[in-house]
């Protein structure tokens, strides 16, 4: 479990830097992107299962996280196609004449793929939870404190976090309206990373509310 969690937590650092640009530049961008390839290749052979059950069309797949994933691979796929027709490091695959519509479409799939992750996050809530219970185990105290912190603590966080996606535009990025992005990451180069975990955490907390509703109503 903590070795899957080491992993999900070293694909994440790698798509925070991605979106960072700005801070990593054209040349550390690609090594970054090569890096989430080969980290999100290692993800889909962990968990070849649940595709081998895709096919033989196990009922014990549900419908939101079937459709969650299969449009996760999908921006996945084109963000990393679009990605080494633009590369510098793989002139055998660049198509420079492409120009802006090749980051165009590279962008919305960035976006999409981060959207997407969040909410697939956001759909395991069981598993977070199991962990949660797994490292308070006979803590008492420290989980009562973890345990009444914590939804308050999601709230404000996800308050923030659609805030920035706000003012950092993300619905116009994900309809391909604008792929306009800039951050002083010498004036603030924290805030950038932590808007976008506090976007991810918001987003993760729909569906986990959505779970949470539904298992009390049915309850």
């Amino acid at each position: 479990m903590f070795v899957r969690v080491a992993h999900y937590l070293l694909m994440a650092m790698l798509i925070l830097l991605s979106f960072a640009f700005g801070l990593t530049g054209p040349e550390w961008h690609e090594v970054v992107g090569l890096g989430f390839i080969a980290v999100a290749f290692s993800h889909l052979v962990l968990n070849r299962w649940w595709f081998r059950m895709l096919i033989e069309r196990h009922s014990i797949i549900q419908p939101r996280a079937k459709i969650t994933n299969i449009l996760l691979l999908v921006a996945t796929l084109v963000m990393l196609v679009t990605g080494l027709m633009q590369s510098h490091l793989f002139n055998l695959f660049a198509d420079q004449g492409a120009g802006l519509n090749l980051r165009r479409y590279h962008t919305i799939a960035a976006y999409w793929m981060f959207i997407l992750s969040a909410w697939h996050i956001g759909l395991h809530v069981p598993v977070w939870a199991a962990l949660k219970n797994r490292l308070l185990l006979n803590k008492p105290i420290l989980a009562s404190i973890v345990n009444g912190a914590l939804w308050p603590a999601l709230t404000v966080i996800s308050i923030y976090g659609a805030f920035f996606a706000f003012i950092r535009d993300f619905v116009h990025k994900l309809l391909g309206l604008s792929t306009f992005d800039f951050w002083d990451f010498q004036a603030a180069p924290f805030g950038f990373f932590i808007g976008y975990v506090c976007v991810a955490i918001f987003i993760a907390v729909l569906p986990a509310l959505w779970i949470k509703a539904k298992t009390q109503w049915l309850n």
